[in-house]
């Protein structure tokens, strides 16, 4: 899909499969790969003035913040033990 937008120029359509793979990447739990979907989402949608497309990205990204806290946390919990 990703290619076709881009084929076709679709700055938005290019923003929605990239929000798209973010998506499955972290469910996949390849959080990495997820972050930087998102964040190419987000400088889309900013340069699109797209507020919608802004909020999401950036509540995603979040989302892999907190997430990544959370794993640091309970390794450093298993490793003092």
């Amino acid at each position: 899909m990703l290619a076709i937008e881009e084929e076709l120029g679709s700055k938005v359509g290019i923003s929605h499969a990239l929000y798209g793979l973010g998506e499955v990447a972290s469910a996949l739990g390849e959080y990495q790969s997820a972050r930087e979907h998102y964040k190419k989402t987000l400088a889309i949608s900013e340069e699109l003035g797209r507020k919608d497309g802004i909020a999401s990205a950036l509540y995603r990204l979040e989302k892999q913040q907190i997430l990544w806290a959370s794993i640091r946390l309970h390794v450093s919990t298993i490793i003092a033990h």
